[in-house]
């Protein structure tokens, strides 16, 4: 019996749950769901933020400095130069006698010795040379290339009644340095004039010689050269009334000089 009470003391407060239910299902439209424990929610894995690597900076690079203008914009240096050497000049003269000039004496040069006498209707051939070891002072300007660079000279000198311009080039070796001397060869061309009692013959000369120099100073502005030049000169024709003369140089030239270069 008390298990009999039980059962209908529960009845009505299952009957009015029920009701309960209906009705508000009926009102809203919407079923109504059980209550059920509220779900655990997983935290959701964060995905690791990739770092992009840095690169690392480039180095900072000292920019080079422009060179000088230069010439032409070359960036080199100017020279003024200046020598004093020796020379040991040897001359060979050749007369090719006219056949109408008569019987006249021919010296080897003015105030030289007779070398022979022309005759009337014959072509007739002297010759005679002579040498001399003569000083030679000569000046000049030029220009050289960056650093122990190549370089062109223009000089200038006056000799025994003989005035000469030379524009020559040297090439440097500066690989080939030997106790901070610094070696060179050179190519030169030379135009001659002479102006010996009226006869003013010109002349085409070409040389080749080797040297070196030497600088005095930390700044490489002054500096030592030397150096050894051969030359070959071919003068024009004189007009005699005895016939034509030729003259024929070659120069052994032995210098020691100094350069400023800015």
């Amino acid at each position: 019996m008390p298990a009999l009470w039980r059962v209908l003391f529960l009845l009505p407060l299952l009957f009015s749950t029920l009701v309960a239910a209906v009705f508000q299902e009926y009102r809203t439209g919407q079923p109504v769901q059980p209550r059920t424990a509220p779900e655990q929610t997983q935290p959701q894995p964060t995905q690791p933020v990739r770092q992009t690597p840095q690169r690392p900076a480039a180095p900072q690079t000292a920019q080079p400095q422009p060179a000088a203008p230069g010439l032409f914009g070359f960036g080199g240096r100017f020279l003024v130069r200046a020598s004093i050497g020796g020379v040991l000049h040897e001359r060979s003269i050749t007369v090719r006698s006219n056949p109408d000039a008569g019987a006249q004496a021919i010296y080897c040069q003015p105030g030289g010795d007779e070398i022979g006498t022309t005759e009337v209707g014959v072509v007739k051939s002297f010759s005679c040379s002579s040498d001399e070891l003569l000083l030679r002072p000569q000046i000049g300007i030029g220009y050289q290339w960056p650093g122990e660079g190549h370089f062109l000279t223009l000089d200038f000198y006056t000799l025994d009644e003989v005035q000469e311009t030379l524009l020559q080039f040297h090439y440097t070796l500066p690989e080939h340095t030997l106790n901070e001397s610094i070696p060179f060869l050179k190519l030169a061309l030379g135009v001659s004039h002479t102006d010996s009692e009226g006869l003013s013959p010109t002349a085409l000369s070409w040389g080749v010689g080797l040297g070196a120099y030497n600088w005095l100073q930390e700044g490489r502005r002054w500096r030592l050269e030397y150096g050894l030049d051969y030359t070959q000169r071919e003068w024009l024709p004189i007009n005699h009334s005895y016939g034509e003369e030729s003259w024929s140089d070659r120069e052994w030239h032995l210098y020691l000089g100094t350069a400023w270069r800015f």
